[in-house]
């Protein structure tokens, strides 16, 4: 699933820049990984640092693993601190905090 520019138009996963901050939704977990680990792959390719925020359902080490192709490249990245990758605060059912969601993902910028 595309991201969308400043103009709204669609941008690939592929092309997006440093600086760049996107939220994806996903239709299926299969397409999840595909896009993460596209993704966390393009940020390894132009020696990038990549940061991702990811529900509680994924321990942030598998995460790590599935998406920088396996288990001692993953290591390998979070010991050089080319990945970080932490779990969005859980939330009761109708109590949704965006400013505590925020703060997850303003907390992963600053490590990276």
């Amino acid at each position: 699933m595309p991201a969308e520019d400043l103009h709204g138009r669609a941008v690939g996963v592929d092309r997006l820049q440093p600086g760049d901050h996107a939220f994806f939704a996903y239709s299926d977990d299969e397409t999840r990984w595909e896009i993460l680990t596209v993704f966390t792959q393009q940020g390894f390719a132009r020696d990038e640092k990549v940061g991702l925020l990811v529900d509680v359902g994924h321990s942030p080490g598998w995460v790590a693993e599935r998406v920088a192709g396996g288990a001692a490249a993953a290591r390998r990245a979070l010991h050089e601190g080319r990945l970080v990758v932490s779990n969005a605060p859980r939330f009761a059912r109708g109590e949704f905090d965006a400013a505590r969601l925020v703060e997850g993902a303003r907390r992963i910028i600053e490590s990276l």
